[in-house]
């Protein structure tokens, strides 16, 4: 379990954005009894939540929109429920500064600030394609 101010170091986020991201239940954390409000309540975080404040942290960087942010929380949330050990369901997240993808591993894109809106159905992976054809012209 980790207190705040040792979340705000390894996120670089503040403790009043966790504060607030925690507030407007954007983030919640998981470890048992910190949940609820009030004085003497102290947020307890596991190192799920690290991982899922640091990514919001990369994407508000990113200039993706607190709104936006919660928009995509939302819909990330439906589709899976936990990051199990810290291990995120999927390798990358994509945005142009205010849309949020998530590549799925059958290379398809969904655009999480739009309620999980299929976006792309494949992409064509450029170092793959050049290897392809090292490989070809070796061969031949």
């Amino acid at each position: 379990m980790h207190r705040i101010r040792d979340v705000a170091r390894v996120t670089g986020l503040s403790t009043y954005m966790i504060d607030y991201l925690c507030r407007t239940q954007i983030v919640s954390p998981t470890h048992t009894g910190s949940r609820g409000r009030g004085r003497g309540k102290e947020r307890l975080f596991s190192f799920s939540d690290l991982v899922l404040l640091r990514t919001y942290a990369r994407l508000l960087e990113s200039g993706v929109s607190v709104k936006r942010l919660k928009k995509a929380h939302k819909t990330w949330s439906r589709q899976f429920k936990t990051l199990e050990d810290g291990a995120p369901p999927t390798r990358f997240l994509l945005t142009d500064g205010q849309n949020v993808l998530l590549r799925t591993p059958e290379d398809a894109l969904i655009d999480l600030s739009s309620d999980g809106q299929f976006v792309f159905s494949f992409i064509v992976d450029l170092h793959q394609v050049r290897d392809e054809v090292i490989h070809l012209i070796k061969s031949a």
